[in-house]
């Protein structure tokens, strides 16, 4: 499967927002990513509409921005998914909870023990290899690396003072992000480092897909998410490689957040989480009174019965606010499970 692979340096931080300024999402959420694009395409190539036409119409579809481990001296990269919303039975129920994502290898292996009718799973928490207690993995995929640190991710939430308010009170506050951190060893020598990667499926023609990867290039110069101005968002390297997705079923894993077109579609999520999206205020636009809408979209991780597709959500604050709608994207994308 295509995948676009994104470098962060060493300890770079990142401002996804998730609500509120002290919150932050670990996931690169496939709207933002869509949002950034859109942006792209529009400054540099005066295209907006046409990639907004490309995910729309599903000639280009793409995931949420996941996360990697590359294992340094060995040159080999583990993939992982967000876990999927399963009944996990273990003995270990607080170890399960913790876990917030899982490499392919372990993927397969709990494909294979799942109950396909129930979505419940008998695991033994302690057969598998984990880091920091989020991330799970196949004990053969760490290649022979202690790697049980608190983590390569870090939620760094430091002070802030807003400088442009009309009211001087209050100015005080809390902003959190995600931030990269290399796994050392004892002696300081780096053993892995994070990244993010996106997965992606196309039905673009040679030069469609040369501008999709220009825009992708121009947007890692740019930087991800909020707070650039500041430092964050920055991205290193940027590659595209094949991935292997040795995963079969009849159901669906999305990976994506995903907004059903329609009721069945809604009924064909048999286990999900819900999260909000959108708000904030039009700022470039000049009213900073007027926010974009909110919407419910169904979180990655989701168990689908059957192929979804899923919609682009209009977010504009009002009818004839804006020369042109806010869209979010709800298009979903998932693998065999």
């Amino acid at each position: 499967m295509n995948a676009i692979l994104l470098y962060p340096k060493d300890y770079a931080q990142f401002r996804l927002g998730e609500g509120s300024l002290d919150e932050t999402s670990e996931l690169l959420h496939s709207d933002t990513l869509f949002s950034a694009l859109a942006n792209i395409y529009a400054l540099a190539f005066e295209k907006a509409d046409t990639f907004v036409q490309f995910v729309e119409t599903g000639k280009l579809k793409f995931s949420s921005g996941l996360f990697g481990l590359e294992l340094v001296k060995e040159q080999k990269k583990i993939f992982f998914v967000p876990k999927p919303e399963l009944n996990y039975q273990t003995d270990d129920r607080k170890k399960i909870k913790r876990v917030k994502y899982v490499s392919l290898g372990a993927l397969k292996i709990i494909s294979s023990m799942m109950n396909p009718q129930t979505l419940s799973i008998n695991i033994n928490i302690d057969a598998f290899y984990d880091i920091g207690g989020s991330f799970l993995l196949d004990s053969k995929e760490r290649a022979g690396y202690n790697l049980k640190s608190e983590s390569f991710l870090h939620i760094q939430t430091s002070p802030k003072v807003f400088v442009r308010k009309e009211v001087k009170e209050d100015n005080f506050y809390h902003e959190s992000n995600l931030q990269f951190l290399p796994i050392q060893s004892e002696k300081g020598e780096i053993l892995a480092r994070g990244f993010f990667y996106v997965l992606f499926e196309h039905s673009l023609s040679e030069s469609e897909l040369q501008e999709f990867q220009a825009a992708v290039r121009i947007l890692a110069d740019e930087g991800i998410g909020g707070s650039r101005s500041t430092g964050c968002g920055h991205i290193d390297k940027v590659a595209f490689e094949q991935i292997n997705i040795d995963t079969k079923g009849h159901l669906h894993l999305g990976l994506s957040l995903v907004s059903p077109k329609n009721d069945e579609e809604f009924k064909a999520a048999i286990q999900y989480n819900l999260v909000i999206r959108g708000g904030g205020s039009l700022g470039e636009y000049g009213d900073y009174k007027k926010h974009r809408k909110r919407a419910c979209f169904i979180r990655e991780g989701v168990i689908f019965s059957s192929a979804v597709q899923g919609k682009l959500v209009d977010v504009s604050p009002d009818e004839n606010a804006l020369p042109h709608k806010i869209l979010r994207n709800g298009i979903n994308f998932s693998i065999p499970f």
